[in-house]
Protein backbone atom coordinates (compact mmCIF):
# COMPACT_ATOMS: atom_id res chain seq x y z
CA UNK A 1 0.00 0.00 0.00
CA UNK A 2 1.38 3.40 -0.97
CA UNK A 3 1.39 6.32 1.41
CA UNK A 4 -1.21 9.01 0.69
CA UNK A 5 -0.25 12.41 -0.62
CA UNK A 6 -2.36 15.41 0.35
CA UNK A 7 -2.66 18.76 -1.45
CA UNK A 8 -3.28 21.86 0.69
CA UNK A 9 -4.20 24.88 -1.40
CA UNK A 10 -3.02 28.38 -0.53
CA UNK A 11 -4.78 31.47 -1.86
CA UNK A 12 -4.01 35.11 -1.17
CA UNK A 13 -5.90 36.02 1.99
CA UNK A 14 -6.09 32.50 3.39
CA UNK A 15 -6.11 31.84 7.13
CA UNK A 16 -2.56 30.68 7.69
CA UNK A 17 -3.41 28.66 10.81
CA UNK A 18 -6.04 26.69 8.88
CA UNK A 19 -3.50 25.82 6.19
CA UNK A 20 -0.31 25.39 8.14
CA UNK A 21 -1.81 23.47 11.07
CA UNK A 22 -3.02 20.86 8.58
CA UNK A 23 0.43 20.76 6.98
CA UNK A 24 2.11 20.41 10.38
CA UNK A 25 -0.19 17.61 11.57
CA UNK A 26 0.26 15.69 8.31
CA UNK A 27 4.05 16.12 8.55
CA UNK A 28 4.07 14.82 12.13
CA UNK A 29 1.92 11.85 11.05
CA UNK A 30 4.39 10.99 8.29
CA UNK A 31 1.91 11.82 5.52
CA UNK A 32 3.29 13.54 2.45
CA UNK A 33 1.74 16.94 1.91
CA UNK A 34 2.28 19.59 -0.75
CA UNK A 35 1.18 23.19 -0.48
CA UNK A 36 -0.10 24.50 -3.81
CA UNK A 37 -0.52 28.20 -4.55
CA UNK A 38 -3.43 29.47 -6.61
CA UNK A 39 -2.09 33.04 -6.47
CA UNK A 40 0.10 34.85 -8.97
CA UNK A 41 3.17 32.88 -7.90
CA UNK A 42 4.31 30.46 -5.18
CA UNK A 43 4.61 33.18 -2.52
CA UNK A 44 1.21 33.62 -0.86
CA UNK A 45 0.32 36.31 1.67
CA UNK A 46 -2.29 35.31 4.24
CA UNK A 47 -5.13 37.38 5.67
CA UNK A 48 -2.79 38.34 8.54
CA UNK A 49 0.06 39.37 6.21
CA UNK A 50 2.08 36.18 6.81
CA UNK A 51 3.97 35.15 3.67
CA UNK A 52 4.19 31.46 2.86
CA UNK A 53 6.20 29.92 0.03
CA UNK A 54 4.15 27.06 -1.44
CA UNK A 55 5.81 23.89 -2.70
CA UNK A 56 4.02 24.11 -6.04
CA UNK A 57 1.90 26.42 -8.17
CA UNK A 58 -1.38 25.25 -9.63
CA UNK A 59 -0.15 26.20 -13.11
CA UNK A 60 3.04 24.09 -12.89
CA UNK A 61 3.14 22.12 -16.14
CA UNK A 62 3.89 18.82 -14.39
CA UNK A 63 1.28 19.19 -11.62
CA UNK A 64 -1.35 16.44 -11.74
CA UNK A 65 -4.03 17.14 -9.13
CA UNK A 66 -5.58 13.75 -9.80
CA UNK A 67 -2.41 12.14 -8.38
CA UNK A 68 -3.30 13.44 -4.90
CA UNK A 69 -5.32 11.35 -2.47
CA UNK A 70 -7.05 14.31 -0.83
CA UNK A 71 -7.59 18.02 -1.46
CA UNK A 72 -7.67 20.47 1.47
CA UNK A 73 -9.27 23.92 1.18
CA UNK A 74 -8.37 26.26 4.05
CA UNK A 75 -10.70 29.14 4.74
CA UNK A 76 -10.13 32.81 5.29
CA UNK A 77 -11.36 35.95 3.62
CA UNK A 78 -10.51 36.74 0.88
CA UNK A 79 -8.78 33.35 0.68
CA UNK A 80 -12.00 31.37 0.26
CA UNK A 81 -13.34 33.39 -2.70
CA UNK A 82 -9.84 33.36 -4.20
CA UNK A 83 -9.81 29.56 -4.07
CA UNK A 84 -13.28 29.44 -5.58
CA UNK A 85 -12.22 31.74 -8.43
CA UNK A 86 -9.56 29.30 -9.65
CA UNK A 87 -11.06 27.21 -12.46
CA UNK A 88 -8.35 24.54 -12.39
CA UNK A 89 -8.88 23.98 -8.67
CA UNK A 90 -12.67 23.93 -9.01
CA UNK A 91 -12.43 21.37 -11.83
CA UNK A 92 -10.36 19.16 -9.52
CA UNK A 93 -12.74 19.63 -6.57
CA UNK A 94 -15.75 18.70 -8.74
CA UNK A 95 -13.90 15.67 -10.14
CA UNK A 96 -12.91 14.47 -6.66
CA UNK A 97 -16.47 14.90 -5.41
CA UNK A 98 -17.91 13.06 -8.44
CA UNK A 99 -15.54 10.16 -7.79
CA UNK A 100 -16.33 10.19 -4.05
CA UNK A 101 -12.71 11.07 -3.25
CA UNK A 102 -11.91 13.10 -0.13
CA UNK A 103 -12.09 16.88 -0.13
CA UNK A 104 -11.70 18.72 3.16
CA UNK A 105 -12.87 22.30 3.62
CA UNK A 106 -12.17 24.38 6.72
CA UNK A 107 -14.02 27.33 8.29
CA UNK A 108 -15.38 29.46 5.41
CA UNK A 109 -14.27 27.07 2.65
CA UNK A 110 -17.25 24.67 2.98
CA UNK A 111 -19.19 27.52 1.35
CA UNK A 112 -17.29 26.67 -1.85
CA UNK A 113 -18.61 23.11 -1.73
CA UNK A 114 -22.14 24.39 -1.06
CA UNK A 115 -22.01 26.92 -3.89
CA UNK A 116 -20.77 24.20 -6.24
CA UNK A 117 -23.71 21.98 -5.22
CA UNK A 118 -21.40 19.36 -3.73
CA UNK A 119 -23.02 19.18 -0.29
CA UNK A 120 -26.43 17.89 -1.35
CA UNK A 121 -27.36 15.19 1.13
CA UNK A 122 -24.13 15.58 3.10
CA UNK A 123 -23.55 16.84 6.61
CA UNK A 124 -21.17 19.77 6.94
CA UNK A 125 -20.26 22.60 9.23
CA UNK A 126 -18.57 25.94 8.68
CA UNK A 127 -17.77 29.26 10.21
CA UNK A 128 -21.12 30.50 11.61
CA UNK A 129 -21.11 33.34 9.09
CA UNK A 130 -21.51 30.78 6.29
CA UNK A 131 -24.25 28.54 7.73
CA UNK A 132 -26.88 30.05 5.42
CA UNK A 133 -24.67 29.32 2.39
CA UNK A 134 -24.55 25.68 3.49
CA UNK A 135 -28.32 25.59 3.87
CA UNK A 136 -28.83 27.09 0.40
CA UNK A 137 -26.39 24.50 -0.97
CA UNK A 138 -28.69 21.77 0.41
CA UNK A 139 -26.14 20.56 2.93
CA UNK A 140 -27.26 19.30 6.33
CA UNK A 141 -25.64 21.67 8.79
CA UNK A 142 -24.10 20.19 11.93
CA UNK A 143 -24.58 22.03 15.19
CA UNK A 144 -22.37 22.27 18.25
CA UNK A 145 -22.75 19.03 20.15
CA UNK A 146 -23.18 16.92 17.02
CA UNK A 147 -20.68 14.17 16.38
CA UNK A 148 -17.49 15.02 14.49
CA UNK A 149 -18.12 16.75 11.20
CA UNK A 150 -17.04 13.94 8.94
CA UNK A 151 -18.79 13.03 5.73
CA UNK A 152 -18.22 9.32 5.96
CA UNK A 153 -15.29 6.99 5.59
CA UNK A 154 -12.44 8.62 3.62
CA UNK A 155 -14.51 11.53 2.41
CA UNK A 156 -12.83 14.23 4.41
CA UNK A 157 -14.17 16.68 6.91
CA UNK A 158 -15.02 20.29 7.48
CA UNK A 159 -14.56 22.84 10.23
Amino acid sequence: MTKPTIAVFLAPGCEEIEALTVVDILFRAGIECHTISVGEDRLVTSSHEVSVLANRHIDDADLDLDAYDMLVLPGGIPGTPNLHANDKLMDAVRAFAAANRPVSAICAAPSILAEEGLLRGRRATSNPGFHEVLAHGHGHRLWLGDRAALQGRRRGGTS
